[in-house]
């Protein structure tokens, strides 16, 4: 079990904290350790504070706008300082041993007037944030339910690193492999099987003989009984038999005949049609990616193998049957079968419900393609080789093909690089090579990055801003303003010798000064377009 160390002030964030604390709860693969208000003013219970983040795994900082409580004796910094410097310190020694994610209030967070700190308090805070964003690559949230999002995706990555839990590395899968990692994604059947015929040897051996039945069954040992053991063994999924209500994980479902859904898809115009279709495709994206090929550690090798596994993850939804036709590295071609959107004997109707398909395409491979990347980012050099997926690509028109027939419908998915996009795979091999100890690799790839990122950016104004403000040696960033050019062979020689003997600590430093601008640049450049659902694949590198 991961522990997880939540910190942060308290008045100010007493939702947000609340929040997360209730998520870890619903996570049994969380242990959660969180100071809350009843003993900011007590020194011992600072000092217990301090001790138990030391047996954490995960300091997970939840950081608003005001400074803090501080205490004496402690060099005039507050508690929430001081936990995470006491973080800081862990990682530099040993960046296995704990790591460290950083989610900081948007200034479109007002704070309440009763609680706005002095000015010297005021100061300390914003110098606080500005380390933190100089040290690490923290992502902002503006609401509640934004900050949950970001942890919820966040700390997964987190957990299934190695070094956190025993657990195998990545396979890379092709065509051959389907029928095994389908078996793999289904073994959960097997599991729950297993299980109730544990429960029915449990009820064996527990009640050899019932007697005594009594009519209120409720409170009969037997059935209260049945009643703890099965909720551990059936997930929640209940359906009220007095009003009909169908709930999995508190989560209201309805099912519906296609002779009730399709009139009313038929209301909409085919803007709202993918529209809708983009939130669904971005959902199930999140499901396939983080629910699946993370926890059973697989990666697809080919758009083949990721078109076929998306439908046998799909298919049990009824929706209809897809495979890939046809892939060129600009464009996908598939064909969907056996859709749920079909009306028979109307053609021009079926084609017009084929805008949600648009969307639906568009949202999962919008959402899905930035979350491989982050897969792919996590692979041995020699497996991410096998991989053949555009992850650093994103999608700009799925469109619909009038030689469709009432059985099948064809799509076309055309993709383009986008900017940023060979920064963004150089800052993913800089921090695998980082991770392998390959630190004269490392340093190419991050100079890699910062170079080819000139390129994208265009102002070399701005660029130059960025470069010069880098918490860097001064000859670094000399090195890089003086270089014209992508080609980082010279310049990542000099940087080399700079930082001889090279070793994690420097590279660190080197690492995510760069990953900090790369983000900065990419969430910038989609922040002046209107933006297509899915993350930057950057942001996995966050936690880092």
């Amino acid at each position: 079990m991961v522990r997880v160390f939540v910190s942060g002030t308290y008045r100010d964030l007493v939702e947000y904290r609340e929040a997360i604390l209730k998520h870890l709860d619903r996570m049994s693969d969380y242990h959660k350790i969180s100071m809350e208000i009843m003993g900011t003013s007590d020194r011992n219970a600072v000092d217990k504070s301090i001790s138990d983040l030391k047996n954490c795994q995960v300091y997970l900082g939840i950081i608003g706008h005001r400074y803090g409580t501080i205490l004496p004796d402690y060099d005039g910094k507050s508690i929430t300082e001081l936990e995470y410097e006491t973080a800081y310190n862990l990682h530099r020694m040993d960046p296995q041993k704990i790591r460290i994610l950083i989610y900081l209030a948007d200034e479109k967070i007002l704070l309440p007037v009763k609680l706005r700190e002095d000015d010297s308090k005021f100061q300390k805070v914003s110098d606080f944030r500005l380390l933190l964003q100089t040290r690490h690559t923290p992502q902002l949230f503006d609401s509640v339910l934004d900050l949950v999002s970001k942890v919820s995706t966040d700390l997964p990555k987190v957990f299934t690193d190695a070094s956190l839990r025993p657990s195998m590395e990545y396979t890379v899968f092709g065509v051959s492999e389907l029928g095994r990692v389908y078996e793999e994604i289904d073994s959960t059947t097997q599991e729950r099987i297993n299980k109730v015929e544990n429960f029915l040897l449990f009820t064996a051996e527990t009640f050899g003989s019932l007697f005594n039945l009594v009519q209120n069954y409720a409170s009969h040992p037997f059935f209260k009984a049945v009643r703890e053991k099965l909720s551990s063994v059936i997930p929640g999924l209940s359906l009220n038999p007095e009003h009909g209500v169908l709930k999995r994980a508190n989560v209201r479902h309805v099912i519906l005949r296609t002779e009730t859904l399709l009139p009313i898809l038929l209301e909409l115009t085919p803007q709202l049609l993918q529209k809708v279709g983009v939130n669904a495709g971005s959902t199930a994206a999140g499901d396939l990616i983080n629910q699946t090929l993370r926890p059973k550690k697989y990666v697809p090798a080919s758009p083949q193998v990721f078109i076929a596994l998306w439908d046998f993850w799909d298919r049990t939804g009824g929706w209809g049957e897809m495979c890939l036709v046809e892939d060129v590295p600009s464009s996908w071609k598939i064909k969907i079968t056996n859709s749920f959107l079909t009306l028979e004997n109307d053609l021009e109707k079926t084609h017009k419900l084929c805008h949600f398909w648009c969307g639906y395409i568009e949202g999962f491979l919008s959402q899905s393609l930035p979350l491989l990347a982050d897969l792919i980012a996590e692979l041995e050099p020699s497996q991410a080789n096998k991989v053949a997926l555009p992850a650093y690509w994103e999608v700009s028109e799925v469109k619909h093909l009038n030689e469709s027939t009432s059985t099948e419908d064809f799509f076309t998915v055309s993709f383009k690089k986008r900017r940023f996009s060979v920064s963004l795979e150089e800052v993913i091999a800089a921090k695998s090579m980082m991770d392998h100890s390959f630190f004269d690799l490392a340093v190419g790839h991050c100079v890699g990055a910062l170079l080819h990122s000139k390129q994208d950016f265009g102002d070399d104004g701005r660029w130059i801003q960025k470069i010069s403000a880098m918490d860097v040696d001064i000859r670094i960033r000399n090195i890089l303003l003086r270089e014209q050019t992508a080609d980082s062979v010279a310049a990542s020689q000099a940087i080399r010798g700079i930082l001889r003997p090279l070793t994690l600590d420097k590279v660190s430093i080197l690492f995510h000064q760069t990953n900090y601008i790369i983000q900065q640049l990419v969430q910038g450049d989609e922040r002046c377009e209107d933006k297509k659902p899915g993350g930057v694949a950057a942001n996995a590198l966050a936690a880092f």
